[in-house]
């Protein structure tokens, strides 16, 4: 529990009539005194590669969320581009929308439980109005160099159906596996193979920061995720796009216990360094 808020005992919580994804049972409780927090640290600091939802989880997920795609008020679409700033009153930071500050608060937003569900909109209530939507690869990148972000559409309407008033940050982690199981060239090489898949202390296949066809893949990638928000009637409420990359998304690089990157990128990129004085 946070602070002096009681503990949830079910996942009757959430202040708005929604239901839950996977079992689509109704929460309709309008009990405003519990946010309860844990579910957010638990989804956060799980190990990545081990709980991540897939994307043929969420294919049928969607078939079970179809009828529970709520409408989003129409006024959204006709709102100005949104103007953003960071400014500071003192010495707390601000997030400015359209010349509004608001307290510089992220609720983390995932839709896999009632519980954090809650928490996004007691969150809301208590004055965190940007929500957090966390995107990894293999929830969108449908093949090498296809990509799918329904999902995002999903999660962006249910979130502005309970939080009409509210903003969406859009955290894009990727890592484009499938892209580079078609590409092992340009993915990193360990010096010390542990023969492991774990991002953080194993060889897990990860594109290389050196591969030019990696990035030329993202700018493709990122120009089909613009198009995409673009096109969505919530777009407007998008203030914020976090790009991720490497261990713990927080640009660590991959099997960075394991010694340098030895991959083809790498070298090739080393040994044209200093105009070759390496080679």
């Amino acid at each position: 529990p946070v602070g002096n808020f009681p503990a949830a005992t079910d996942g009757n919580s959430v202040s708005r009539t929604v239901q839950h994804p996977a079992s689509a049972t109704a929460i309709a409780a309008q009990q405003k005194t519990d946010f309860f927090i844990s579910p957010l640290l638990y989804h956060t600091f799980v190990q990545r590669g081990q709980n991540r939802i897939r994307r043929d989880e969420l294919a049928e997920r969607a078939k079970r969320d179809a009828a529970l795609l709520t409408d989003i008020p129409a006024s959204i679409a006709a709102e100005p581009d949104p103007v953003c700033s960071i400014t500071y009153e003192g010495n707390q930071p601000r997030i400015v929308v359209n010349g509004k500050p608001y307290p510089a608060l992220l609720n983390l937003a995932a839709l896999s439980s009632p519980w954090i569900l809650t928490a996004n909109v007691k969150g809301s209530d208590l004055g965190f109005r940007f929500h957090e939507v966390q995107l990894d690869s293999d929830m969108f990148e449908v093949a090498p160099g296809q990509y799918d972000f329904t999902v995002l559409d999903t999660w962006a309407r249910r979130i502005l159906h309970l939080m009409p008033d509210d903003y969406l940050f859009v955290r894009l982690d990727p890592q484009l596996g499938r892209w580079c199981a078609a590409h092992p060239e340009e993915t990193i090489g360990y010096l010390v193979d542990k023969k492991s898949g774990d991002e953080f202390r194993g060889n897990a296949v990860r594109p290389s920061a050196a591969s030019k066809a990696y990035r030329a893949e993202l700018s493709r990638m990122f120009a089909a995720f613009g198009e995409f928000v673009r096109s969505r009637p919530w777009a407007k409420r998008v203030v914020a796009v976090r790009v991720c990359w490497g261990v713990y998304t927080e640009w660590h690089t991959n099997g960075m216990e394991n010694g340098p990157d030895v991959g083809p990128a790498m070298t090739a990129a080393f040994h044209a360094w200093k105009d070759g004085k390496w080679k």
